[in-house]
């Protein structure tokens, strides 16, 4: 019980960490998504060299760090992210109005 007031913490650390790995997961599939279909914003495009090997590479290395969640912080992770979804869904029906202006 020495880290009762801790665990809360430990939790929103865990959740946070773990949503930030999936988040950069999924941009890296998406930059390479982007590159297969050639798209481009104006100017001239910034070459990386090497650019498939390294998603690739950052894929594999997020996909180790990973390895390393139990199935309980999965499930608290799903839960907290099917949470956040449905209040987001829930408050964008209530709200038509842009929230940006």
């Amino acid at each position: 019980m020495a880290f009762g007031p801790f665990v809360g913490f430990l939790i929103g650390f865990l959740l946070a960490n773990l949503s930030t790995l999936v988040v950069y997961a999924l941009c890296c599939l998406a930059a390479g998504a982007l590159r297969r279909r050639g798209v481009r914003m104006g100017g001239t495009p910034f070459r990386v060299p090497a650019a498939g090997a390294v998603i690739v590479l950052a894929c594999l290395v997020i996909g180790w760090m990973l390895t390393s969640v139990t199935a309980g912080e999965w499930t608290a992770f799903g839960i907290a992210t099917a949470a956040a979804s449905t209040l987001t869904s829930t408050a964008s029906v209530h709200d038509r109005s842009p929230s940006f202006l």
